[in-house]
C-alpha cells in the first residue's frame, strides 16, 4: 500500500511514531516536505535515541517479534504550503492509496489533494474553517448558531471602525500569530483609538464635577 505523508517541520509524532508504525505495517511511504533536509536530519539523529522496547525509525519487526528492517520513506521536498505544487509533485508518483497529514497547518492543502486523487479525506472547506477564526465565525453567524462580535484588521495594521471595548487582539489562524509586525501595529492602533476614546469620555465627566464642585456638590 502507498501511502503519502505531507510534514512540514520534522516533529517526533512523525519521525518517531507515524513512520515506525508505517515500517511495522509494510506501507510504502513518500513524505513530501518543505524541510527534507531536515527531516533526513531529524531521522538520522533518531535512530541514535534509546526507546526502549520499541523498534528503531525505519525497523519493523518480523512475525516472530524480531526487528527486521520495514521499507524506509522516501523523503521528497515541496512547497508543501502550495496545494498546486503539491499536487503536481503526487501526480508525478505512482499512484497513492492515502494522502494524510498530521499537522494542523496543512490540513486544507492535504484535503485539496486528497479530493483531486480521489482518496479518501475531509472537505477541504472544513478544514479551511477550522483553521481560520474569521471564516468559522462567519459559517457560524450565517447557520444562525452563533454570532460572536468580531472585526479584521487590514493589512495597514489601522483599527477598524465600531470596536466595542475592551477588546481582544489576536491572529486570523488557529495557532498564533504568523506576521508579529502586523499585529504590534494592530494592537497600538487599537490602543491608540482606546486613549482617545477614553479621553473624549474623561473630557464631559470633569466638566461635570467642575460644575458639581461650584454649586456645593462633592467635587
Amino acid at each position: 500500500m502507498r501511502l503519502c505523508l505531507i510534514a512540514s517541520k520534522p516533529t517526533d509524532s512523525v519521525i518517531l511514531g507515524f513512520l515506525p508504525a508505517a515500517a511495522r505495517l509494510g506501507l510504502e511511504v513518500v513524505l513530501l516536505t518543505d524541510k527534507p533536509e531536515e527531516h533526513e536530519l531529524a531521522r538520522v539523529r533518531s535512530r541514535q535515541r534509546p526507546r526502549p522496547g520499541c523498534p528503531r525509525p525505519g525497523v519493523g519487526r518480523d512475525q516472530e517479534g524480531h526487528e527486521s528492517d520495514g521499507p524506509p520513506a522516501r523523503i521528497v521536498g515541496c512547497d508543501v504550503w502550495d496545494a498546486r505544487e503539491l499536487i503536481c509533485s503526487i501526480a508525478g508518483r505512482p499512484a497513492q492509496h492515502a494522502i494524510v497529514s498530521n499537522s494542523d497547518h496543512l490540513q486544507t492543502q492535504t484535503a485539496l489533494a486528497a479530493d483531486y486523487f480521489g482518496v479518501p479525506g475531509k472537505d477541504w472547506r472544513s478544514a479551511m474553517r477550522a483553521k481560520n477564526k474569521s471564516l468559522m465565525r462567519r459559517g457560524l453567524a450565517g447557520a444562525g448558531a452563533e454570532h460572536v462580535a468580531a472585526a479584521e484588521i487590514r493589512a495597514d495594521g489601522k483599527a477598524p471602525d465600531g470596536l466595542r471595548y475592551p477588546v481582544v487582539l489576536a491572529g486570523r489562524l488557529v495557532g498564533g500569530v504568523r506576521a508579529p509586525g502586523r499585529a504590534a501595529r494592530a494592537a497600538r492602533a487599537v490602543r491608540a483609538r482606546d486613549c482617545l476614546r477614553a479621553a473624549s469620555a474623561e473630557r464631559p465627566n470633569r466638566c461635570r464635577r467642575r460644575r458639581a464642585a461650584r454649586a456645593g456638590g462633592i467635587p
